[in-house]
């Protein structure tokens, strides 16, 4: 998942932040104790177990993928009834079903 092209990392701080467009997600801090290990750092403050910098930025990204698909399916909700089945296409922030 790190290589996904639509997530942009930008430095902040010691570490660096997850964009999608304008929108803010999560970080990437250094560990304090560990060399070469990192954490993920969510909007809400949660810090992950200590990763290399790949997984940890992986861990942002996929919890990044969930806030969206959340807010997609919540808004489709309001809708009536939905499935992932009937997630149209260009609404899934995942990409396209491959049946």
């Amino acid at each position: 998942m790190t290589s996904d092209p639509i997530f942009d990392w930008k430095p902040y701080k010691d570490g660096s932040r997850c964009y999608l467009g304008n929108r803010r997600f999560g970080h990437v801090i250094p560990d304090a104790k560990h060399p070469k290990m990192w954490r993920a750092v969510t909007l809400t403050g949660k810090l992950s177990d200590m990763a290399n910098l790949t997984r940890a930025r992986d861990a942002v990204m996929r919890a990044a993928v969930l806030e969206l698909g959340n807010e997609t399916l919540y808004s489709l909700g309001n809708k009536g009834s939905f499935s992932a089945e009937t997630v149209p296409d260009s609404k899934r922030p995942w990409g396209p079903r491959h049946d």
